[in-house]
């Protein structure tokens, strides 16, 4: 069987509501919601705010999708009338500040907890042009919050249910509350699924069909850091992952951070891997 026809990339973007993302009071009182730590490395924070990967990336997919149709983005958003902390928006939840503005470009797709809606996700789809046919060229990019329950979710279903190949994600793209499962899930639980794991933000832009250079000032890529004990009982690709996770998977322990010439040489598609940048 020959392989499929890779045509589009379409993103999808979970958890961008203020009861995930935003550092807000209520907001961040919200079970849902992913903590200070996981807002600023992906959102930015202060007059940072909306600076950070996960926004920008966004954005850019935005504008492609506007201008040259090299992107497409559908946005899920929680499906109700009312927001849990009780700012109704119309239509459900609030999207933050830092992605609001993408609303109205991006496709928006009603989601309720704990469902992956198949039927209006699908039809989406078409509607970007995207026929039945296609479904199986067509690469995904799966990005958000709640790594080990919402984005696991959803690129597993794209990957075992509709059968679609081609579905990625990225750590520099995804947050949770909890880290351990965040780590979890990307080291184990998604490429058990077949899905790949995108470990460098530049790698990311190039699958959604970006321009790379732009995101290349993040410094979003694998990094060595950790004790040695730690990273000699992993595997080669579990601590590309480990390392790649956050750029911060190793500094929130007890020991410093130590730089990638102190740690390991490891190197990652024949690159030295970098440090982290203010955002990791």
């Amino acid at each position: 069987m020959s392989a499929p026809d890779l045509k589009r990339t379409i993103v999808i973007a979970d958890g961008l509501t203020k009861d995930v993302l935003s550092p807000d009071h209520p907001y961040r009182a919200s079970h849902q919601n992913v903590g200070d730590r996981e807002i600023e490395r992906l959102i930015g924070r202060g007059k940072h705010y909306g600076e950070g990967p996960l926004a920008v990336f966004l954005r850019a997919v935005s504008a492609a999708t506007s201008s040259d149709g090299a992107g497409s983005l559908i946005l899920l958003t929680p499906a109700g009338d009312d927001d849990p902390v009780g700012e109704s928006t119309g239509a459900g939840f609030t999207f933050i500040e830092a992605i609001e503005e993408l609303a109205p470009v991006a496709r928006v797709v009603p989601a309720a907890p704990g469902v992956i809606p198949d039927t209006d996700l699908r039809e989406t789809c078409l509607a970007m042009g995207v026929t039945e046919d296609d479904l199986p060229g067509t690469r995904f990019l799966v990005v958000g919050c709640h790594t080990d329950r919402r984005v696991l979710g959803l690129a597993s279903f794209l990957r075992n249910v509709w059968g679609c190949p081609n579905v990625a994600v990225s750590p520099h793209l995804l947050g949770s509350a909890t880290q351990e499962a965040h780590l979890a899930a990307l080291r184990h639980t998604l490429p058990a699924a077949g899905i790949e794991v995108l470990l460098d933000l530049e790698a990311a832009a190039e699958y959604a069909g970006l321009d790379p250079a732009p995101f290349s000032a993040f410094g979003c890529s694998p990094v060595s850091i950790g004790p040695p004990e730690a990273l000699e009982t992993l595997n080669d690709a579990e601590r590309r992952i480990m390392c790649a996770c956050t750029g911060r998977a190793w500094s929130c322990g007890p020991w410093p951070e130590v730089s990638a010439e102190a740690c390991c040489s490891w190197r990652m598609d024949g690159r030295a891997a970098r440090a982290p940048s203010r955002w990791l």
